[in-house]
């Protein structure tokens, strides 16, 4: 495990190692007290000279205070003028590694495109467009379905899965590949590869998921069940005896850090959303936390945090979600965390701040583009949303380099919202569990945590705002259990008279069903 962190912000050509920025303000420091004393230093000499003190010939010899005196203002103008072009010369590194880190990206993205365009040419003719169609749509669900968290041996065959699916070319190529799927169908139908590219521009990976999501849809009506959307329910994980969500006390959050402990864990028949509310004096605020996926099943089950919910929030974002009757709120979870916001008491105007690991994470990013709710900030921690709409609000989003999860979100779209922070969170020789350790939420905590001591301004802007978000207010904490209904609203023992489930279903727009 490293604590290295890289700070990407503003449009992606601003990136520094966090130590750098450590460094580059402490010599900033330096520079700015040696400029004081060098100022000390002249309000010295001029008494000296009020009392005629510097011109009293031979009478100091080699040790009279203006010789000193001007051998200090030497010693503090070469030291003011090497921190500063040191810290130059750190924030222009940051900035080269930047433009580095930058133009490999676009490398990678552009050498996929085309390996996908080369590919599609070379697919047997055999298989028409639909068979194409279905052959990337089953690549898709292979990368997603290696979210799964089994326990492997790490010196076994499923070690060196494991070791794949975190080293950085295997996930540069799945971020790529997240958009490729028109260049794939592009090449197939013979479409010459400059204007395949020029398409493939404005078709992203939400673009692509939601086609994904629209052919499952229609083949519902032949009975296709994967990757279909169904009505959720929301009840309170705990009642009190008349029947009201059950609240226990909470003080604000101190830190990021704290908003990662405060994250419900992603276990099934355990509450998937926390909606904590602040009322300050200028009104109610809430922060509101969704885990992340439970189920990694294509086949949606009684669990909504599952990859059909996960597919149907990376398409929220495409421009094609209302075309092809998705919705804006197509995903289960986000209609879920809408509606146990609403039962906590927020409204559409009162300050919300979403925090997500992993599919929360897209959710959070979905809550931060939606005009209808007032949600100002978003926190997300290994969710694969680099693409979302934000609505031109600020998120932070950690996303470990070793972990595959965010790379199935896309290539990474600039802006000046987005503060990325990136650490490698598994060391080569470390003992670990699972495919995907680095997507493991201790360790997006640890990252989150990290942060509380980071120097670089990007972070320190965002942590204060964490800190006055609840202006010192005491809070009230309630949980909530969302499961997926059949299209009758059954929901088995969900339905409990003391918390009433209320179904949301995808065709209301993610208006509950009331």
């Amino acid at each position: 495990m490293s604590d290295d962190l890289t700070i990407t912000s503003g449009s992606a050509s601003t990136v520094a190692v966090d130590d750098l920025l450590v460094e580059a303000a402490a010599l900033g420091a330096l520079a700015h007290a040696a400029d004081e004393w060098r100022t000390q230093v002249r309000q010295i000499h001029g008494t000296l000279a009020a009392l005629d003190l510097d011109a009293e010939p031979g009478a100091w010899g080699a040790n009279a205070p203006v010789h000193d005196l001007a051998h200090a203002w030497y010693l503090l103008e070469r030291a003011i003028d090497r921190a500063e072009r040191l810290r130059a010369a750190l924030v222009g590194a940051a900035d080269t590694y930047g433009a580095t880190e930058q133009r490999v990206r676009a490398m990678w993205d552009f050498g996929t495109r085309v390996g996908a365009w080369l590919i599609g040419g070379r697919l047997p003719m055999m298989l028409g467009p639909l068979g194409i169609l279905g052959v990337g749509g089953v690549a898709g669900l292979l990368a997603l379905g290696a979210r799964v968290r089994s326990a492997v041996d790490p010196n076994g065959t499923s070690g060196d899965l494991r070791r794949l699916l975190g080293s950085a070319g295997f996930i540069r190529v799945v971020r790529a590949a997240g958009g490729a799927l028109d260049e794939l169908l592009l090449g197939a139908a013979g479409v010459p590869l400059p204007l395949a590219m020029t398409l493939g521009d404005r078709v992203r990976t939400p673009e692509n998921t939601a086609v994904l999501m629209g052919l499952a849809k229609a083949a519902s009506a032949i009975g296709n069940r994967a990757l279909v959307e169904t009505p959720v329910g929301v009840r309170p994980a705990a009642t009190t005896a008349a029947g009201a969500a059950a609240s226990t006390p909470v003080a604000p959050p101190a830190g990021l850090g704290e908003l990662g402990r405060r994250l419900p864990s992603p276990q099934d028949g355990d509450p998937q959303i926390a909606v904590e509310r602040y009322d300050t004096a200028e009104g109610p605020r809430f922060i509101v936390y969704v885990a992340g996926t439970v189920d990694t099943g294509v086949v949606p089950g009684s669990q909504p945090l599952d990859l059909t919910n996960d597919v149907a929030a990376v398409a929220e974002s495409a421009e094609l979600a209302q075309v092809l009757g998705l919705g804006e709120d197509a995903s289960a979870m986000s209609r879920a965390v809408r509606e146990a916001l609403s039962r906590a008491g927020a409204s559409s105007t009162d300050p919300v701040l979403a925090v997500g690991y992993s599919a929360g994470g897209i959710v959070a990013g979905d809550l931060l583009g939606d005009g209808a709710w007032n949600v100002e900030r978003a926190v997300n921690l290994g969710g694969p949303n680099s693409q979302a709409d934000l609505g031109g609000k600020p998120m932070l989003s950690v996303e470990h380099s070793d972990d595959l999860v965010p790379a199935l979100g896309g290539p990474e779209q600039s802006g000046a919202e987005r503060l990325v922070v990136t650490r490698q969170a598994v060391d080569g020789g470390e003992p670990v569990d699972g495919v995907l350790p680095g997507h493991d939420l201790a360790r997006y905590r640890e990252t989150l945590a990290l942060l509380d001591a980071s120097d670089a301004p990007e972070v320190v802007e965002f942590e204060t705002y964490v800190r006055e978000f609840t202006a010192g207010a005491p809070g009230v904490r309630t949980e909530w259990t969302a499961v997926r209904l059949d299209r009758a609203g059954a929901g088995g023992d969900i339905d409990d008279a003391a918390g009433r489930c209320v179904p949301v279903s995808p065709a209301r727009g993610g208006r509950p069903d009331r």
